[in-house]
Order: C-alpha cells, then structure tokens, then sequence
C-alpha cells in the first residue's frame, strides 16, 4: 500500500468515525439522524399490582414510559423504585371509577408523566424529568 493510498485510507476512517460519534451524540441528546426526536420506550416492571380507594377492589397495570434521550432513558431505569412508589401512592388514592373511562385513562396517563418528571428532576435534574414524553398503558385489569 502506497503511502497516498494509507493516508486515503486513515482519512476515511477518520471521517467515518467522526460522524458515526456525531451520530452517537445526537441521539444521546435526543435526536435521530433525521432530525427528528428519538423515542426510546421502557418497560416499567414488573406490573403496577395495588389496591384502589376504598380496599375492595385493585388495579393491574402494565405499562411503558416513553423518553426522548438516552440520559432520560437511564436515569429512569436509575430511580424507577422511587417513581413506582409515587405511581403507587396515587393509584391507591383512586377508585375505580377514575380509571373506567377513556378521559379518566388519559388524565391517569399525563399524571403519571408528570410524576416521572417530577421525581427525575428532583434526583437528576430538570433537564432529564423534560425527557419524559409520556406512559402507555399495554395492560390493565380492574377487579
């Protein structure tokens, strides 16, 4: 290999590098190639397993937390213990009928949102509780 050829060559494994780090970067920040936000979805095990208001009856919940970024991802694996025990403080505060109806589901949803970004800005910082993008619920039972 000439000695042009070897530099061709360090060159583009240079630049290949480089963007493939720019890459990295970006979607760390939250940020697909394209531009657009990247969507990480988090499994929240196990099942949320409580009892609603009232003692009689209880809820099962499957569900996943959706983040924008890597750092988001992590620290809501880091401190899921402490943001199951606030969705569990406030399930068991609910009966039944909060959580029956479409608008009921969607206003549990955007609570819960808001209880994960809470307690990640209160253990990371406010620009990792911003990454949470919402919660699905993929499973629920009430009995």
């Amino acid at each position: 290999m000439s000695i042009r050829s070897a530099a061709v060559a360090l060159a583009l494994a240079a630049a290949l590098t480089a963007g493939f780090a720019s890459a990295r970067q970006a979607h760390a920040a939250g940020e697909a190639e394209d531009g657009k936000p990247t969507s990480i979805y988090v499994s929240m095990h196990p099942h949320f397993l409580t009892n609603l208001a009232g003692g009689r009856r209880f809820v099962s919940i499957k569900a996943q937390a959706l983040v924008n970024n890597e750092v988001t991802r992590d620290a809501l694996t880091l401190h899921m213990p402490a943001i199951r025990h606030e969705l569990l403080m406030m399930l068991a505060e609910k009966g039944a009928e909060d959580l029956n109806g479409v608008e009921q589901k969607q206003a549990f949803l955007d609570a819960a949102a808001g209880i994960m970004r809470e307690v990640l800005t209160r253990y990371a910082d406010e620009e990792t509780g911003a990454g949470v993008e919402g919660m699905f619920i993929t499973s629920m039972v009430i009995q």
